[in-house]
């Protein structure tokens, strides 16, 4: 039978990196959160990713990055996964030590829904660089419901001299942990001799 402890409120506080609170429910026997809605919030985004995200993402394309700026959040699971996730992210700046990517004063409200409920969520940043390849200030609204993800209206992206046309961009299966989806975009006036600038 399974041994469940239940924290009416929990309190986590590393200082000058992050606060989280909530509720908990834990299988005692292998320490597995079985229920839990958290929020939390982070005043310095360098030593969060540096302290909590960076060990966990080693081998990968995030393991080396340069981030500044903060972010808060709200988390709800049960035993077979998550089932809701709300991320702000205030001037975030990310930078690939690597130089494949980075993002500058990145803006996000994201609300991933799984149930039927729509939320509306809106991402934006100033400018963004992948590889040699500029990208210019982009602002996107979304929709969510059901553990998926969708562009509400068209985004024109400046790049290259000319711009990207992102038409339809769907992401589903996050909160399954089978996350996949497609886009549908157009590339406009490029002036390919600005890729080697």
């Amino acid at each position: 039978k399974q041994k469940v402890f239940n924290f009416d409120r929990y309190l986590l506080a590393i200082k000058n990196v992050l606060s989280a609170s909530g509720t908990l429910s834990l299988d005692t026997e292998i320490l597995k959160p079985v229920a839990m809605q958290s929020n939390f919030s982070s005043p310095d985004a360098t030593a969060a990713y540096q302290l909590l995200i960076q060990p966990l993402v080693i081998g990968s394309a995030l393991d080396s990055l340069e981030v500044n700026g903060t972010f808060s959040g709200q988390v709800a699971l049960k035993e077979e996964g998550l089932t809701a996730l709300k991320l702000q992210l205030q001037k975030l700046d990310l930078k690939d030590e690597a130089g494949r990517f980075s993002v500058d004063n990145l803006n996000a409200d994201l609300d991933w829904s799984g149930d039927e409920r729509v939320k509306s969520s809106a991402l934006n940043w100033q400018s963004a660089q992948l590889y040699e390849m500029r990208l210019g200030e982009m602002e996107s609204q979304f929709e969510s419901s059901n553990d998926q993800l969708r562009l509400v209206s068209a985004v024109i992206m400046p790049m290259l001299g000319g711009h990207l046309n992102l038409r339809e961009l769907h992401v589903g299966g996050v909160f399954a942990g089978s996350v996949g989806g497609h886009l549908s975009a157009s590339l406009v006036d490029l002036q390919l001799p600005a890729l080697t600038r």
